[in-house]
């Protein structure tokens, strides 16, 4: 993808102390700009702009995207031109392979093999990078590795979006990378080596399931669950429009009310979802013991839930007594300081495409080794 990047757009390489993290999936785009600190890390801007349109849409109107992108950056005060994006979910293959490296083959080489071979006549066609997946044991020859893949049509297009809005792309990332930044910034003390988690985000269209362990990316999987799924369930069954559907399960989603307060709504719900949150349960299920299995038993220290439908009241409990392990929700904002006010804090919180900026934001800060 850095090749990619430098062939498309050659302005990108110039230098920027912090560049902006940003995100664009669905309907939103979300940015975030850290400051170095003596401390560490703050957040000196962060935003989110419903686009009112998929994101897609704006590769045929890139005047209109760039005059929202300039009152977006206007208002939330964003410092300079550059760069470092996600690539879209919706256009991105992410993937794990396993390879072996013969005698004088690198682990690129030999990853290339293999996507090659899994891949066929495809792969000539898209843009491939990959982050191996730490083993363990160093000894072990068979290794793994997490594969970002993407057409590279695909790839060419959101680089002129962006490019044609006035930015300036350093680089190209992956949702997972990002929040594993984010998680391994919420407990410094513990030091990134030692934190593992599975995070879980249900998507408008799919799930995301990624296993951070240590500095590593794992594991990052995509599975057919989904808020629209949820929601379609819910307006077929109580003949409910799409958007009163979606603000009942804000408001109640399979909270246990208690005693003569229990609603008859609560009941619906819970039991309407419930059901629906046996396949992310057992999903969830397999991919904690794949975890434990590629780390000698020893399996994450915490689940976390991203995203606004990780927040239905009762989600976060009910997934805790299908996986008999505490499932906490990812606040990315209180990973560092920053000058939002509370109100403002809850309102930017949920959004996925927050936690991921702040985590982009992140590698521009730090490196691409961060």
């Amino acid at each position: 993808m850095r090749r990619l990047i430098e062939q498309a757009a050659p302005r990108v390489l110039g230098a920027a102390s912090s560049p902006v993290g940003l995100h664009l999936g669905g309907e939103r785009l979300s940015a975030a700009q850290m400051q170095p600190t003596p401390t560490g890390a703050a957040i000196q801007s962060v935003g989110s702009l419903e686009l009112g349109c998929p994101w897609y849409a704006m590769l045929a109107e890139p005047r209109r995207f760039r005059r929202a992108l300039d009152q977006f950056w206007h208002e939330h005060g964003f410092r300079g031109r550059q760069v470092v994006a996600a690539m879209p979910q919706e256009q991105l293959k992410v993937f794990t392979v396993e390879y072996t490296a013969t005698q004088g083959q690198s682990d690129a080489e030999a990853v290339a093999s293999e996507v090659r071979e899994r891949l066929k006549s495809k792969g000539r066609n898209l843009v491939v990078d990959f982050v191996p997946v730490r083993q363990a044991s160093p000894d072990e020859r068979s290794r793994e590795a997490v594969v970002a893949a993407a057409a590279r049509e695909d790839v060419t297009a959101f680089l002129d979006l962006l490019g044609n809005a006035g930015l300036q792309v350093q680089a190209l990332d992956i949702a997972g990378m990002a929040l594993k930044r984010v998680v391994t910034s919420l407990e410094p003390e513990t030091g990134p080596d030692m934190q593992s988690a599975l995070l879980i985000y249900v998507g408008a269209t799919s799930s995301q399931l990624m296993v951070v362990w240590g500095r590593r990316l794992m594991l990052d999987r995509s599975i057919e669950f989904s808020e629209e799924r949820l929601v379609a369930r819910v307006t077929r069954l109580l003949e409910l429009p799409e958007h009163a559907a979606k603000r009942l399960l804000a408001e109640y989603g399979v909270r246990a009310t208690q005693g003569p307060h229990q609603g008859e709504m609560d009941a619906v719900l819970r039991e309407i979802v419930g059901s629906e949150l046996q396949q992310l349960k057992a999903e969830a299920s397999k991919t904690l013991h794949y975890a434990a299995s590629r780390t000698r038993g020893n399996g994450v220290d915490r689940i976390l839930l991203v995203g606004a439908v990780g927040r239905f009241p009762g989600i976060a409990e009910v997934l805790s007594a299908g996986l008999g392990k505490a499932v906490g929700i990812l606040d990315p904002l209180s990973a560092f300081p920053h000058n939002l006010t509370k109100e403002e804090a809850a309102v930017l919180s949920p959004h996925y495409g927050v936690a991921v900026a702040l985590g982009l934001a992140l590698r521009g800060l730090s490196g691409p080794g961060r």
